[in-house]
């Protein structure tokens, strides 16, 4: 796979490792749909458009256009992507059309719980895990520490523990050290996370995240119940860090469906701008006045 990351790396040098490893995985994936397993990866495949297009051609819009943009980086010669580029666009503005209509897709709509019953199931997690009770302890493992881990995960990545809430990547890459000679690394210190490495990092840089007074002191005391040599704060039962994968695969089981990272952060945004008028309306207003939507939200006073 090295051979993969290189050329990734080479065609794209401002890609993120995160992003680099979901290219690897997508080209994988993809190679092997059409090749037996025992096959060594031929990077020119995937210059034969025709017959990757056929492979794509049951996947979603949304899902399809960020497997072309893998491939169009990889590929990367222009007179070698030209169907890559013209199905990516289509792709693009149909997502675009979707999102603007503000409508859940067939996957969110049988996935989607709203931000009320979230509530509800971190309410009832925090009855069964008894947070408090278990960081009295001083050193927690096995179930005790998964189901504590849960219980904070659950309450980061849904924004009920009073931050916004964050991609996946912001917390399985959170140390435990607070002075991390790796930039590539988030930490936490007395008051705050620090975010070295989300995103959009390279473009906004590092970002510090004040915690409120409960997470503050969740975090806190958490941290002190850790085992000393664990560099990662969260993990499995084995100690290994958990990747975005094991973290989905965690929220699915705690909420019973296929609730990811990504489905917390819409149900926490669609209750917040619950009254916002639709996307739709606004953009029809705002050219009907003669200016843009952004220009428009200008004029707004609260």
């Amino acid at each position: 796979m090295e051979e993969l990351r290189d050329r990734i790396k080479k065609n794209r040098s401002n890609l993120s490792d995160s992003s680099i490893k979901t290219y690897v995985s997508i080209l994988k994936n993809l190679f092997y749909k059409a090749h037996d397993k025992t096959d060594k990866i031929n990077p020119d495949w995937f210059d034969n458009e025709k017959e990757v297009l056929n492979l794509l051609k049951d996947k979603t819009p949304e899902t399809r256009k960020t497997q072309l943009a893998c491939l169009i980086v990889f590929v990367g010669d222009k007179e070698k992507t030209k169907k890559y580029e013209e199905q990516m666009l289509k792709d693009n503005n149909e997502t675009k059309n979707k999102i603007v209509k503000q409508e859940k897709t067939d996957k969110q709509k049988e996935n989607w719980i709203d931000y009320e019953e979230l509530k509800l199931i971190f309410d009832k997690m925090r009855d069964n895990v008894k947070p408090e009770e278990l960081l009295k302890k001083r050193n927690i493992k096995g179930k005790d520490q998964q189901d504590l881990q849960n219980f904070i995960l659950f309450g980061l990545c849904s924004g009920l523990l009073g931050i916004s809430p964050r991609r996946s990547l912001d917390y399985t890459e959170l140390v435990v050290s607070d002075d991390p000679q790796d930039s590539s690394k988030n930490y936490m210190t007395k008051k705050s996370f620090i975010f070295q490495n989300y995103k959009t990092s390279k473009k906004s840089g590092t970002q510090e995240v004040i915690l409120p007074s409960y997470a503050k002191s969740l975090m806190a005391k958490y941290k002190k119940c850790l085992n000393p040599s664990q560099e990662y704060m969260f993990v499995d039962n084995n100690g290994h860090k958990l990747d975005s994968v094991k973290l989905n695969q965690r929220f699915n089981k705690m909420t019973g469906k296929h609730f990811s990272v990504s489905l917390f952060r819409h149900a926490y945004l669609s209750s917040l701008y619950k009254d916002v008028p639709k996307l739709t309306g606004m953009m029809k207003n705002a050219e009907s006045m003669g200016h843009s939507l952004s220009e428009a939200l200008l004029y707004v006073k609260k």
